[in-house]
């Protein structure tokens, strides 16, 4: 119900209201709960997070480049294409570079990164681009090695038919002195056929793979393999629906470069010293939410090693006319990662990089200020086992931005450390988005901001669910639905609970009222912050939290932008303004 407010409302004179509606008075001035509810404070729902968009100026220029181009071309997001091409990048490096931060701690370069998006974003074509390079590498290698690989195969084959011969002559010889000999012939054939190693076709990249595949793959491979994929079928796969035996072990210890076991059947035991596992996925919110809710995968850490971007949506919003994607910079982005998977494969050694002073001393600064939110209180206190990983993410992304540019030289530049370390803010603030938007109770918190939100624009000062499911139906369709959000708003303080007179007699009782609490309707709430922009979905002025605080205050900061200045003396804006002029002098 909507009528005009003022002081009496909230507690200064006894509501009039009450008699009116035939409930309990319980919002007279004198009765202790409302005088405390009215009082007192709301606490803060969890809000949404501000995620930025994608850094691709801090990408290899050539990869930046294509990443504008591409994101442009079809109508997405930068970050769509932008993790895309990281995962890309990941997997043309597969394992043959490793960071080296100090003696005993390495840090390989392969990535876990997962894309969030919904259905028609796209994501099939912008996944097809961005990985096309490797996939040609690939194709380039099979087509390269295919005699050697027929040449071998028919030699096993040969080896293995001429043992076989051997052990049925000397099964069948009648004579004991003959049938020694000819036994001893066929051990000896049998031990050299088995001898033969047949080369496994390259492998650079696969799609839909079960976990005992991939265990077989990474082992043929020596370790390095990518899945990249445009559909998140792989946490269906690790969750175990298909085959309840599903050991998600290797994967584990596959990001983390620790040596594996591979056990396959009929065939001895393989160990995988260095293993270089890139997962780069588009997954659909529902499934993520589902992934972030399985003990097993939280427990064990996966999904604490993926990068998470979850860029805006642009359904709506397109042009069905773009611009396509230049040749030279497709051709560009396609030199680089092919260059780079090619002559990494050709070479098979795995290079160590070494952090310059500059870059190391970005490290550290950047390392003691997730330090200092991973404290209690801290930004990044919820989601520790994450944030912890998220440095050697930073090192690990600026060990690829050296490998697709500067293979001369084994050191990595302060400016590649900065890079690396734009971007490992950029997931940072998406992953902070995801663990708070998909975790437990974090869909309970949207959907009361939602009901906030509505209460606000309509002006509700007191109401019955009855009255909020009659002013949305198309989100709160039921008691069902809505109830929970009230009694949320309840328990935090929003809301004001008004049991009403029950009268003898027949007939259904009484709905509940509710009174808001009178800093719902403040011009200026003081615990009101801007709402996530980037999310067409959240009501507007939703978020009731904290806002917060500009962290680091006391680091130096550009004069011009007002932003932290990195250890190569540029501010990230700067570093922006000067790729966007080179972007327009290359489209020139």
């Amino acid at each position: 119900m909507t009528r005009n407010r003022s002081d009496d409302d909230y507690g200064h004179v006894p509501s009039e209201a009450a008699p009116y509606l035939m409930l309990e008075d319980r919002t007279d001035p004198n009765n202790a709960d409302f005088a405390e509810f009215a009082e007192g404070v709301p606490t803060p729902l969890a809000r949404e997070v501000d995620t930025p968009d994608f850094p691709f100026y801090a990408l290899p220029k050539p990869v930046g480049a294509f990443v504008h181009a591409l994101a442009e071309s079809t109508q997405t997001a930068p970050g769509l294409a932008g993790g895309a091409a990281l995962a890309a990048l990941s997997a043309a490096a597969g394992g043959f570079y490793q960071v080296q931060v100090r003696p005993g701690y390495s840090e390989p370069v392969n990535l876990f990164i997962a894309v969030i998006a919904g259905s028609g974003e796209r994501k099939s074509s912008v996944m097809k681009a961005a990985t096309a390079p490797v996939r040609e590498v690939e194709r380039d290698l099979y087509q390269e090695l295919a005699p050697g690989l027929l040449e071998q195969a028919t030699q096993r084959d040969i080896a293995e038919r001429y043992a076989e011969k051997a052990k049925r002559e000397a099964g069948n010889a009648s004579d004991p002195a003959k049938r020694d000999e000819l036994m001893s012939a066929a051990i000896s054939a049998a031990g050299q056929a088995e001898a033969m190693k047949i080369m496994a076709p390259p492998r650079i990249i696969g799609d839909d793979v079960t976990v005992e595949a991939l265990d077989s793959l990474m082992a043929e491979q020596g370790g390095r393999f990518a899945i990249l994929s445009s559909e998140g079928g792989l946490f269906t796969e690790l969750s175990g629906r298909y085959s309840p035996n599903t050991d998600i072990t290797n994967v584990l210890m596959a990001h983390a470069g620790d040596p594996i076991r591979v056990d396959r059947k009929g065939r001895p035991s393989e160990f995988v010293e260095d293993p270089a596992l890139t997962v780069g996925i588009m997954i659909q919110p529902p499934i993520l939410a589902e992934a972030m809710n399985n003990r097993a995968f939280m427990g064990s850490g996966l999904m604490a090693r993926f990068m998470y971007s979850w860029p805006p949506s642009m359904v709506g919003r397109r042009s069905v006319d773009p611009e396509p994607v230049s040749a030279h910079i497709t051709q560009g982005y396609r030199d680089a990662l092919y260059s780079l998977a090619c002559d990494a494969r050709k070479a098979g050694v795995t290079t160590t990089l070494y952090l310059s002073p500059e870059a190391d001393e970005a490290r550290l600064v950047y390392a003691e200020q997730i330090e200092h939110e991973l404290g209690p209180g801290g930004s990044l206190a919820h989601m520790q086992a994450w944030a912890s990983k998220v440095v050697g993410a930073a090192v690990r992304m600026a060990g690829l931005f050296h490998a697709a540019t500067e293979r001369d030289s084994t050191t990595i530049s302060g400016d590649t450390m900065d890079a690396g370390i734009v971007l490992a803010k950029y997931f940072t603030a998406h992953a902070t988005r995801v663990f708070d938007g998909l975790s437990d109770g974090a869909a309970s918190h949207a959907l009361a901001r939602r009901v906030v939100s509505l209460i606000r624009r309509k002006e509700l000062d007191w109401f019955s669910v009855r009255d909020l499911i009659g002013a949305a139906p198309t989100w709160l369709p039921t008691r069902e639905v809505a109830q929970p959000a009230v009694d949320l708003l309840v328990d935090l303080g929003y809301l004001f609970e008004i049991e009403p007179e029950r009268k003898p007699g027949p007939g259904r009782p009484p709905a509940k009222k509710y009174r808001v609490h009178h800093s719902v309707f403040d011009a200026n709430p003081p615990q009101q912050i801007k709402r996530n922009q980037q999310n067409p979905n959240i009501a507007d002025s939703a978020e009731l939290a904290e806002p917060p605080t500009a962290p680091y205050d006391d680091e130096p900061r550009c004069p011009t932008h007002r932003t932290i200045i990195g250890a190569t003396g540029k501010c990230v804006e700067c570093v922006h303004d000067r790729a966007a002029a080179t972007l327009k002098e290359t489209a020139a």
